[in-house]
């Protein structure tokens, strides 16, 4: 299952992410890509809200995993200076696709032989027919959500009906 949404303000991006973490269930896995600057962070940092997680989110470049307690622990991946994927297996990373975590990784496309085939994956870019926006905001942006199970499309069914994020579908995809 797949679904669209049109981000064209920084509060449609929070609500958006807010309203997925609230979704996520134990176990499961979201797989963002973009391109610098695309929102990734942001939008691991509404998740994590959504989860009900209040410590302040920042990104794990350098560390590569960050870990956040909450009702469910978050665990935050970001392998963007990593030379190459197999370098995650020296720390563990495999060992954190625990069934009572919930996984983020920023730059999954990089990873992809090392992800779970059960995930929600997000793209990140900028929206097409954009608005011009001032230099102080972010641009509109476009995600593509695309689940690889049945319960990550589960999770993509209620979080497309949810209120406030439904209205964010782009007009084709309201029409689903």
């Amino acid at each position: 299952m797949n679904a669209a949404w049109r981000l064209r303000t920084p509060g449609d991006t929070q609500r958006f992410g807010e309203a997925l973490g609230g979704l996520l269930f134990p176990g499961a896995v979201v797989a963002l890509i973009g391109d610098v600057g695309a929102g990734k962070t942001t939008m691991v940092q509404a998740i994590a809200r959504g989860m009900g997680i209040v410590e302040p989110v920042t990104s794990p470049t350098f560390a590569l995993i960050h870990v956040y307690p909450g009702p469910l622990p978050l665990v935050h991946v970001d392998p963007y200076r990593l030379d190459r994927a197999a370098q995650l297996y020296d720390v563990g990373f495999l060992e954190y696709f625990a069934p009572d975590n919930v996984v983020a990784i920023e730059w999954a496309d990089r990873l992809v032989e090392m992800l779970p085939s059960e995930r929600l994956e997000l793209r990140i870019g900028e929206d097409p027919d954009r608005r011009p926006h001032s230099a102080q905001s972010e641009p509109p942006r476009i995600v593509v959500a695309d689940a690889y199970d049945e319960e990550h499309a589960a999770l993509l069914r209620k979080l497309a009906t949810t209120p406030g994020i439904a209205g964010l579908r782009p007009a084709s995809e309201q029409a689903r």
